[in-house]
């Protein structure tokens, strides 16, 4: 089939520009438009609606979960951070965007209680034979898909909103492909671009008037791999207005097909670029006496993963044994006595254990 014109004498341009600047697609993290990416696109003004989305090659992006960070390089940097006084003049106002109220807890769910079948008992019926040897199940894939924009807090109206989409087999079987489908409101953002690792058969398999799905290749077990996506944000949108962005995902293997839910990862418009490195969480009281309660929420954790805790204080890290299971909206509500502390400031930091992202909300003892 013949490419269109349009799209030929694009891709065309789009070659020669390549060959001519010997551009590599750099990821900038957070002060501006991505500014590799950018120079791409057609070289007139400002892009137009009719503008096709460039695709680049990642090149190799697989790698060994154990090789990526681990719980401790995690709970160092966010000591490090905390012990770090915070030179932003103009911090994101999280509060006035999505309140200082935390929802209500869902009652919990009656619990079902399975009664195992005995080996053993089973006998054959009369005229019946012996059952024959059963077929030992195959190892299944464990696919976690987590979603993390640049920037990831505030981004400014006309620039590039990049999403990491990575990809985590904790299985022990192989993912024969994997799709995830990234929606979004058209009003607020248009696709602009993609970058990916093209020689492991990931790739664009389709681009709707409100998502963008992309395909992956095959995934070995605990082994991991990233794409992005780049969005432009509409220079016409309010301050304060909630980009949202959940993508949701299907993945194959040898016992069949399964579907998850990936994180929400929403950033807000604002004048300017404003990134961090942690999940969005809420505390209430923030101030309080020794042994007042203190409740922890947060609604950006992958659904139905373990989420764990620490604290950070004055003299370094110190354990908790605070646990719970996100729910099938990513949202976790901890409880927290810190009768023993004294007054001052701490941080808790909730760690998703499939995520592989950290929460942090400070509080104070006084």
């Amino acid at each position: 089939m013949l490419m269109p014109l349009k799209r030929f004498v694009y891709v065309v341009g789009i070659v020669i520009g390549l060959g001519i600047a010997g551009v590599v697609p750099q990821h900038a993290t957070a002060d501006d438009a991505i500014p590799t990416v950018t120079p791409l696109l057609p070289a007139t003004s400002a892009p137009g609606v009719d503008d096709a989305p460039f695709e680049h090659d990642l090149g190799p992006s697989e790698t060994a979960i154990d090789s990526t960070a681990s719980v401790t390089d995690t709970l160092m940097v966010a000591l490090e951070d905390y012990l770090t006084i915070d030179k932003a003049s103009e911090p994101f106002d999280a509060i006035a965007v999505f309140g200082d109220t935390i929802p209500v807890r869902p009652a919990a769910a009656a619990t079902a209680v399975y009664l195992p079948m005995v080996a053993g008992l089973r006998q054959a019926l009369p005229g019946q034979g012996e059952p024959g040897p059963v077929e030992p199940t195959p190892p299944g894939a464990d696919v976690t898909v987590v979603a993390w924009p640049t920037p990831s807090i505030r981004a400014a109206r006309d620039s590039i909103l990049s999403y990491e989409i990575r990809l985590y087999n904790d299985g022990r079987g192989r993912a024969s492909s994997t799709t995830v489908t990234v929606p979004f409101d058209p009003n607020q953002l248009r696709l602009v671009g993609s970058d990916m690792d093209r020689a492991a058969g990931d790739w664009v398999s389709e681009v709707r008037p409100n998502a963008v799905v992309v395909t992956f290749g095959a995934l070995g077990e605990q082994r991991s791999r990233l794409a992005y996506v780049y969005f432009r944000v509409n220079r016409l949108l309010a301050d304060n207005t909630v980009l949202n962005v959940r993508p949701n995902y299907r993945w194959s293997d040898a016992r069949g097909t399964s579907e998850r839910s990936a994180n929400w990862a929403p950033v807000v418009v604002g004048g300017g670029n404003e990134n961090g490195a942690y999940l969005w969480m809420l505390v209430q009281p923030v101030t309080g006496l020794p042994g007042e309660l203190r409740t922890f929420y947060s609604n950006r954790f992958v659904p139905g993963e373990v989420v764990t805790t620490w604290l950070n204080t004055r003299s370094g890290v110190m354990a908790l044994d605070v646990t719970t299971t996100a729910d099938g909206l990513g949202q976790v509500w901890m409880d927290y006595r810190p009768e023993r502390l004294a007054p001052g400031s701490y941080q808790l930091v909730a760690y998703g254990n499939k995520s592989r992202r950290a929460a942090v909300a400070t509080f104070v003892v006084r």
